[in-house]
């Protein structure tokens, strides 16, 4: 069976890893599986890294991603040309709203993985675009949602899309003092996870009302640097801190402040394709609100503080979606503080029972997590033709 998967290249990674999850499921359970993965900007150079060879996609695309008449005249021709080479049994896509157009014009089956939070957004950027994902959605075959909340607007989906919650694969489940060992991280300190997630150093400009790549650096210094201010403290000193920083100003400021304060306590990390053993040897989660990461650390039943960016309306309810569940412990970027951060650590490192209802009730908000990605590759499987 063969299988072109198809996704946005920008901001981030949002994108490309529930693409990445179905394909590494299919490798390891398809006989005769051959797939291929065309993508563009900071998806492509992941794939690259993770020993895979995507297909680039050349379009102008001048740093919008959006549905738009210069990305039609550019992607369609592109994308056509792959799928005449590639010939998909089935396409499975995610953010690229052309996806459906090969279903109608060049009859592939089609599969899409969406946000469905973008759907329902009151106002702002995607408001303006709403009809055009509208299309998008029930054009395909199948759209297989994978937003935080999407099981609480069940009736306000399209008929031929379901919910699965965040898509996530890992092909093992390590103990915490295994994988610790394995990576070389110390048994016996609790140990705390920062990732502000990625993309915006690749945004030029305000990308679907996200804010500036200035803007959205200087929050995640912040977020970075609060971390930082607490790990040198003396509470701070008795925890261990992988922080992943990403690349750009936030890894620059924070390179500086570990060398400048000798925090001996703190693992700094530009970027890493192995996110999920660092989660499983971690007690604690700190992230921004995106679904995948929220996803990852509800699959590895690890209690989270979300931090989201403030400016991102799908964040921002992530967060209060989770908080209001009792899921997870948040804090805003705009009045964080050193203080606050312990205060919000301390209350889950110091109350065990708290961090395992956290962590139960989660896992409750998403009874496929364990497995949304097979019931995925299964609809893939079952829309090849």
């Amino acid at each position: 069976m063969r299988v072109l998967y198809i996704c946005r290249g920008r901001p981030g990674l949002g994108h490309l890893a529930p693409c990445l999850a179905i394909d590494r499921h299919l490798t390891t359970t398809l006989a005769n599986y051959e797939s291929a993965i065309a993508t563009y900007g900071l998806s492509l150079d992941a794939c690259r890294q993770r020993g895979l060879a995507p297909i680039e996609l050349k379009f102008p695309y001048a740093g919008v991603g959006y549905p738009g008449l210069p990305v039609l005249r550019g992607l369609w021709p592109a994308l056509s040309e792959i799928v005449e080479q590639f010939q998909p049994q089935v396409l499975v896509g995610s953010g690229e709203f052309l996806l459906p157009l090969f279903r109608l014009v060049e009859k592939v089956p089609c599969v899409l993985l969406a946000n469905s939070r973008y759907l329902r957004t009151p106002g702002g950027y995607f408001a303006a675009i709403k009809p055009v994902l509208k299309w998008m959605h029930d054009a395909a075959d199948h759209v297989i949602d994978y937003s935080i909340d999407g099981c609480s607007s069940a009736a306000a989906l399209p008929q031929n899309t379901e919910w699965l919650g965040p898509l996530v694969y890992a092909d093992h489940r390590p103990s915490k003092l295994d994988i610790r060992r394995a990576l070389g991280l110390p048994d016996n300190r609790p140990i705390i996870l920062v990732t502000k997630g990625g993309g915006e150093e690749f945004a030029k400009e305000d990308i679907a009302g996200k804010g500036s790549r200035q803007m959205q650096e200087a929050l995640n210094t912040k977020m970075i640097d609060t971390v930082l201010q607490f790990a040198g403290t003396k509470a701070g000193l008795e925890q261990y801190f992988i922080v992943i920083t990403g690349f750009g100003v936030t890894h620059e400021h924070a390179v500086r402040t570990v060398a400048q304060h000798q925090l001996p306590n703190i693992l700094l990390k530009l970027f890493t394709h192995e996110v999920l053993d660092f989660m499983f040897a971690s007690d604690v989660v700190v992230s921004r609100a995106g679904a995948n990461m929220i996803g990852e650390a509800v699959f590895t039943s690890r209690p989270q503080i979300l931090i989201p960016v403030d400016v991102d309306d799908e964040q921002m309810a992530n967060a209060s979606y989770m908080e209001s569940h009792s899921a997870a412990v948040c804090l805003r970027t705009d009045t964080i503080d050193a203080a606050g951060f312990e205060s919000a650590l301390s209350s889950i490192l110091q109350d065990q029972s708290r961090a395992q209802q956290l962590v139960a009730n989660a896992r409750g908000l998403f009874p496929q997590i364990d497995s949304a990605v097979a019931t995925a590759a299964k609809r893939v499987v079952a829309f090849a033709k």
